[in-house]
């Protein structure tokens, strides 16, 4: 199983900004990628 965070963090990966219309993948791949933010809604 690869482990998504170590993907994340090797590749440059745009951070999540309000408005944003992703899909639930990319949000995921973007949410991991942010381990300081606590909390999105």
């Amino acid at each position: 199983m690869i482990d998504q965070r170590a993907i994340a963090s090797t590749l440059t990966i745009p951070p999540l900004e309000n408005g944003d219309k992703l899909t639930r993948i990319e949000f995921e791949r973007r949410y991991h990628a942010m381990p300081q933010v606590k909390k999105f809604t």
